[in-house]
């Protein structure tokens, strides 16, 4: 039943009822807007009860009689209200403002349009493959709700539904931001937990559904609201899809504490809700593990100024703990501000939507689901638990093949010269590949190098046997030219050749997930700095068993991210030694560094369960941040995510289209431009290495083509750069100044952004910024073989080309601090010579 009862007839009052009036203060107008505007509910006798502004009204719709009317203060079910317990004055909800009333859409309140709607449910249930979100609300449905304190609402359950109703659906509905594949459930929370809509498209039946809740003959609040059930029911429905491509979101609300500590009758005490909020924040870690940030989360709290909402600020804080993008708010007493905050939530779960979506195709990309996770502040004993996959030094079933490192002159792979004896794993050199010296007197050595390749070791035994002669005939030769042109290195030997690898990832990012990663010692102990091991989050990254990992996809994964840290590490050391020349040498203390993690790959071999192949750098110690984006910190994705009714889903688009309330012609897909289907190029293949950066030469007849599209170049004298003080710059102004001089730097053609990592103040008061994963944006050459943007992403998923670097100088060409390098007068010289560089700027710090 609608409360859309107008005023236009003239109400009937009994004689009953005028008497009532006069004894308890209540006058026709109150009864008129009560019919207008109030709660309505079933009464005896075919009677209408309405609830509004303090008062109850009943009536007789078939007599338009006012039967009788009090005040609900008098009322037994508004006995224990929070403001007549604690004698509070209303200074919120409609004693002081007409609530908003929202109608249902008539168009598609039709049985065939509902049939039509119950239809494509079941449809669109057997398709989980293709679901792009679901969202599963929780909704506080106690007794307290029914608090008339919320400006613009009936009730706070009011309130709740009817921000729902015309905020989250609704706008996504006009907005066309929504599918009938983004689905939606609603869960009540009382003394038990009901599920009022599963799995049901988002359409404009659904908002009739919860324009339906509002009335409290559809859902009254009453009794105690336990956290628990309903927490395991939210639990239940986002686990019904296990399918990586599908964005999950929990919103929840509620206007108090947990119930569950007075179940069975008990009653309220401190130690029990202590104990309940614990096993609440515990249900919402292992949802928040299960998931981890394909999961966003949005607690809200409907009550009033004063209170703490402990339990929902520890749901969050347990959340975020587990890498769920998560968020606490507690609204103003005002249908506007629960508005913001789910119009936010809706954002939040666009943009994790944006996160699984292709770039080459805007289609969904499947997150792994494979992995679980742990609290990032979880701590871990001096030994590997049965959380590590262990590879001992000595073990000949689990070890350590190689190590992979970049090699810059070569702009690929090299194999890391394994300090052990190539044929039986036993360490003969220490780290610096100094022979291990042995016998009391130290006066032996434990094997040698191979003189001839230079590329590996041979312990005494080995070198006695005919295992060396092998060698030397079958493959010193091929090893000494892989060691000559720069594919096998003496660099970076990692301080053990023991490792473990947890299996539960602790931290976890838009494109990668991050494990824990140590070196143990000879007796299975943790040993040397802590490590971070790297995995894609993406399902198509990985690769079937036994596959080759030199053609495999996460062989290219590796090497796109290698590649990119070594070019950023190349430019920041180019940008350190500029600024040391800019300033004067009392000062150069005072610069702070920027400087990028050295990653190298490990690969493992367990013979029951096959090759691993992990990415590892050195673990970064302190604070983490994310200093800046990839798209000028303030600009939205450039890819949004499809909306597109798909053709094998066998949904007749026409009735689609009724319930979405668009044309059936805009949920059809386009035909896809064939370039754009294509994977990326290859990073091994025609990618630009350290020495392609488009340092130009004057003269060069690429000169044109470098001009810098975006940054001013205007002259500065040396004379005004003398008077620049360091001190008067900010420390994140340093890494704004870095993404441009990259640009500057490479003639446009690169920029370095997406800065992330920690600033750290060493020893002697010097600052330095440790980071890792940047993103590149590249600019291909005019007339180059790219001719599509999006087929251009050399530098991966994260390079947003130009569009890329114009978000970055709308950003910050107007920000208090940067600088911008405008004359370039450098000799192209191949990595890892670094070029000389001469750079007058135009610009400075302020």
């Amino acid at each position: 039943m609608d409360s859309n009862t107008t005023a236009d007839s003239v109400l009937i009052s009994t004689l009953h009822d005028q008497e009532r009036r006069e004894q308890r203060g209540v006058t026709k107008v109150t009864q008129q807007e009560a019919r207008r505007y109030g709660m309505t509910e079933h009464a005896k006798n075919g009677r209408i009860k309405y609830t509004y502004a303090g008062h109850v009204f009943i009536y007789d719709p078939r007599s338009n009689r006012a039967i009788t009317s009090w005040k609900t203060e008098n009322d037994q079910m508004y006995k224990n209200s929070s403001y007549v317990k604690k004698k509070k004055e209303y200074t919120s909800g409609t004693r002081f403002e007409k609530p908003i009333m929202i109608h249902k859409s008539q168009e598609h309140e039709v049985d065939h349009v509902e049939e039509s709607h119950d239809s494509i449910t079941v449809q669109v249930q057997a398709q989980k493959d293709k679901w792009k979100s679901h969202t599963v609300i929780v909704v506080d449905m106690s007794g307290s709700m029914r608090e008339d304190d919320v400006n613009g609402a009936r009730c706070r359950s009011d309130g709740v539904w009817t921000t729902l109703a015309r905020v989250f659906v609704k706008q996504q509905l006009e907005a066309g931001t929504c599918s009938l594949h983004d689905v939606v459930s609603v869960v009540t929370m009382q003394q038990t937990a009901r599920v009022v809509v599963e799995c049901e498209p988002m359409d404009w039946v659904l908002y009739n559904k919860l324009v339906s809740f509002r009335e409290w003959d559809m859902l009254k609040p009453g009794g105690h609201g336990f956290y628990i059930p309903a927490l395991e029911k939210a639990k239940a429905l986002l686990e019904i899809n296990n399918h990586g491509s599908c964005s999950l979101s929990l919103l929840f609300f509620s206007d108090g504490k947990p119930s569950d500590c007075v179940r069975d009758g008990k009653e309220f005490d401190f130690k029990s809700y202590n104990m309940v909020t614990k096993e609440v924040a515990m249900l919402m870690g292992e949802v928040a593990s299960r998931f981890g940030r394909r999961l966003h989360t949005a607690f809200v709290g409907m009550g009033e100024p004063d209170q703490e909402f402990i339990t929902l600020k520890k749901m969050t804080q347990e959340a975020k703990l587990f890498g769920s993008m998560a968020s606490f708010s507690c609204p103003s007493l005002n249908t506007d501000s629960l508005s913001q905050i789910v119009s936010s939530s809706v954002a939040s779960s666009l943009s994790t939507k944006t996160e699984l979506t292709s770039i080459r195709t805007g289609h969904t990309r499947a997150v792994r689901t494979d992995v679980k996770r742990e609290r990032y502040d979880s701590k871990d004993k001096k030994k590997p638990s049965r959380d590590w996959r262990v590879f001992p030094n000595a073990d000949l079933t689990k070890y350590v093949v190689r190590v992979w490192a970049w090699n810059t002159t070569t702009n690929d792979f090299a194999v890391v010269v394994d300090p052990r004896c190539r044929e039986c794993f036993k360490p003969v050199a220490d780290t610096s590949y100094n022979i291990i010296a042995i016998g009391k007197k130290k006066n032996k050595l434990k094997g040698q190098i191979c003189p001839f390749c230079s590329a590996c070791f041979f312990c005494n035994t080995c070198l006695s046997s005919n295992i060396y002669d092998t060698h030397r005939d079958q493959e010193c030769h091929d090893l000494a030219h892989q060691r000559r042109t720069g594919y096998i290195v003496a660099d970076k030997c990692p301080p053990s050749y023991g490792v473990a690898w947890k299996r539960l990832a602790f931290g976890e990012g838009a494109e990668r997930l991050a494990f824990k990663f140590r070196f143990i010692d000879e007796n299975g102990k943790f040993t040397g700095p802590k490590m971070v091991a790297k995995e894609s989050r993406f399902v198509e990254d990985l690769d079937d068993p036994g596959t080759n990992y030199l053609q495999s996809q996460r062989h290219s994964y590796h090497k796109t991210f290698m590649r990119t840290q070594a070019t950023a590490s190349w430019f920041a050391k180019l940008f350190n030694e500029h600024l040391e020349k800019k300033v004067s040498p009392s000062e150069v203390s005072t610069l702070i560094k920027i400087e990028f993690l050295d990653p190298v790959i490990f690969e493992l071999v367990d013979v029951d369960v096959g090759t691993f192949n992990v990415l590892v750098e050195p673990m970064i110690e302190g604070k983490y941040v994310k200093f800046t984006d990839n798209f000028g910190n303030l600009q939205k994705e450039d890819v949004e995510p499809d909306n597109y009714l798909p053709e094998d889903c066998g949904i007749d688009v026409t009735e689609a289209a009724k319930l979405l309330g668009r044309d059936a012609k805009d949920l059809r897909p386009p035909e896809l431009d064939p370039e754009l289907t294509d994977d990326f190029p290859n990073a091994g293949a025609g990618a630009m290495g350290l020495d392609d950066l488009g340092i130009i030469e004057e003269g060069s007849e690429d000169e044109e083509d470098s001009e810098h599209e975006y940054g001013d170049t205007e002259e500065m004298s040396g004379e005004d750069f003398d008077s620049l003080k360091v001190a008067n710059v900010s420390d994140v102004g340093y890494l704004y100044a870095f993404s441009h001089f990259s640009y500057v730097l490479s003639g446009g053609r690169l920029m370095v952004v997406d800065l992330q990592g920690s600033l750290v103040t060493q020893a002697g008061g010097e600052k330095k910024f440790i980071l890792t994963d940047p993103a590149i944006h590249h600019r291909p050459k005019r007339g180059g073989h790219y001719r599509r943007s999006r087929a251009r992403r050399q530098y991966g998923r994260t390079d947003r080309g130009r569009e890329g670097m114009k978000a970055f100088f709308e950003t910050h060409m107007n920000a208090t601090t940067y600088v911008v390098f405008s004359t370039l007068k450098t000799k192209r010289r191949s990595a890892p010579q670094r070029p000389s560089v001469a750079v007058d700027c135009s610009r400075h710090f302020v």
